[in-house]
C-alpha cells in the first residue's frame, strides 16, 4: 500500500495535468508486481571499469520511481550469486513483472554467455561458471516463478579482460534464444564489443535512461530509440541489440498515456513535479516519505531540508516528564480530647435544684464544680453559702 504523502503526490500530479507513470497506478489497481534485480560490477580485480556502479545507481532510481521492487548489487562477489538469485526469486509470483538489469564485464564460453563477478581470477574458460553468474540461470529463475513478462538488459559488452587465457577468443556476447514472454536488449551486437564511456554513465544505459519512462511508447519502440541514439552518438560503432519478443504492449511510462514525440524532452515540468512531490511529504512524520524523495531527486532544492527532516526523525523521542500522581491527604480530624482537668470534675447528682431562696441554684456539687474548673466565679452568696454548708 502506498503511503498517504505518495498518494497525495499522485493526485497533485493529475492536477496539474502532468504525465504520469501509470505503470504504478496498473500496480495498485490490478495487483500486479514489478520486481527488479539490477547489478553493477565496476571494482574487477582486474580491468576495473568506472561506469557500471553509477549505471545500477541510476537504474535502480529509475526503477523505484516507476513502482517496482528493486533489488540491487553493487560490485557482486562469488559468494553473492546465489543468495542474491535466491532473493530475486522469492519475490517474483506468478503474473508478475521481472526485469533483470547488468553493467558489467560480459563473456562468452563456448556460445554461452556469463557476467563475471568482480573477485573472479579466471586462468582458463573451465574458472568461468564457478566465478560469473550465467545468463541462462537468470532467465531460468525469472521462468520458473511463471512471470507475466521478462525483460533483461546487459549493458555487459566490454573488453573480455581475459580472453588471451581463453582457447575461442569470441568478443562479447553470444545470441540467446529467449523463451516466450521475454525481451531481452544488448549494449550492442552479439559478437561486439560495446565502450565503458566517458561520462557518468554507459553509453547504452545513458540512452535507456532517457527512453524508459516516456509516457505512451511501449518498450519495443522504447529499444528501438535507444539503437538510434546509441549508433548516432557512437557514430555507428555501437548498435544495441535485441532480442524475444512480448505479448501484448508493456509501457514503462504507461500506455493509455499520449505519447511524446522524439526529440521532447524526458521531463516537460521538472520543477513543478519536483515542487508537488516535497510539497506532498514536507509535512510528514514517516521517515519513508523523505527517503523517497531523496532517491528521486538527491540533489533536489529541498535535498538538504529532506536529510535535516531524516536526522531529527532518527532521534529518539524525549519522554515527558510525568506529573506526579496526587498524595492523598487525610482529611479525617480526631475528636477534640477534653483537657485532663475535666477529667477530674464529678459527675453531676442528678436530682432537683433548689429554685429559689437566699441562693438559687447553690448545690455543694455545682458550687465544688464551678471552684474547680475556675471558669465562672462565684457570687458573694454563693461563696458564702459554699463555705457554710459544704465543707
Amino acid at each position: 500500500m502506498q503511503s498517504p504523502a505518495f498518494l497525495i503526490y499522485l493526485a497533485s500530479l493529475l492536477s496539474l495535468g502532468l504525465p504520469l507513470a501509470p505503470r504504478i497506478a496498473l500496480a495498485s489497481e490490478d495487483g500486479m508486481v514489478q520486481v527488479a534485480l539490477v547489478i553493477g560490477n565496476s571494482n574487477y580485480k582486474k580491468s576495473p571499469l568506472s561506469n557500471p556502479v553509477n549505471d545500477a545507481r541510476d537504474m535502480a532510481a529509475k526503477l523505484l520511481g516507476l513502482g517496482f521492487t528493486v533489488i540491487k548489487r553493487e560490485n557482486l562477489t562469488t559468494k553473492d550469486i546465489g543468495p542474491t538469485l535466491r532473493e530475486f526469486k522469492s519475490k517474483l509470483t506468478p503474473g508478475a513483472v521481472a526485469l533483470f538489469f547488468y553493467a558489467g564485464h560480459g563473456l562468452q564460453v563456448k556460445g554461452v554467455n556469463y557476467l563475471p563477478v568482480v573477485d573472479a581470477d579466471i586462468a582458463g574458460e573451465e574458472d568461468v561458471p564457478s566465478q560469473s553468474m550465467a545468463v541462462s540461470l537468470v532467465l531460468e529463475t525469472m521462468e520458473e516463478a511463471k512471470t507475466r513478462l521478462n525483460l533483461m538488459f546487459l549493458d555487459a559488452c566490454r573488453n573480455n579482460p581475459f580472453a588471451r587465457r581463453f582457447r575461442s577468443a569470441a568478443g562479447g556476447l553470444a545470441k540467446v534464444n529467449v523463451p516466450s514472454g521475454t525481451l531481452l536488449s544488448f549494449a550492442t551486437r552479439p559478437g561486439s564489443v560495446a565502450s565503458d564511456g566517458n561520462g557518468r554513465n554507459g553509453l547504452y544505459t545513458l540512452h535507456l535512461l532517457n527512453q524508459m519512462d516516456k509516457p505512451g511508447v511501449a518498450i519495443e519502440q522504447a529499444l528501438k530509440r535507444v539503437i538510434g541514439g546509441v549508433k548516432s552518438d557512437s557514430a555507428g560503432e555501437q548498435e544495441p541489440w535485441m532480442e524475444g519478443a512480448i505479448e501484448g504492449d508493456f509501457c514503462f511510462g504507461g500506455c493509455s498515456a499520449t505519447p511524446i514525440p522524439v526529440g521532447t524532452s524526458a521531463a516537460d515540468h521538472p520543477a513543478a513535479i519536483e515542487l508537488t512531490f516535497w510539497d506532498s511529504v514536507k509535512n510528514s512524520r514517516s521517515a519513508s516519505d523523505y527517503q523517497a524523495y531523496l532517491t528521486q531527486y538527491p540533489k533536489g532544492r529541498f535535498a538538504a531540508l529532506a536529510k535535516a527532516r531524516l536526522k531529527d526523525l532518527s532521534k529518539p523521542e524525549s519522554t515527558p516528564p510525568t506529573t506526579p500522581a496526587p498524595v492523598a491527604v487525610n482529611t479525617y480530624q480526631p475528636p477534640l480530647r477534653p483537657p485532663a482537668s475535666a477529667a477530674l470534675l464529678p459527675t453531676p447528682i442528678a436530682g432537683p435544684r433548689p429554685s429559689g431562696g437566699v441562693c438559687p441554684g447553690c448545690t455543694c456539687s455545682d458550687l465544688q464544680a464551678r471552684l474547680s474548673m475556675g471558669v465562672e466565679p462565684l457570687t458573694d452568696v454563693q461563696m458564702s453559702h459554699y463555705r457554710q454548708n459544704c465543707r
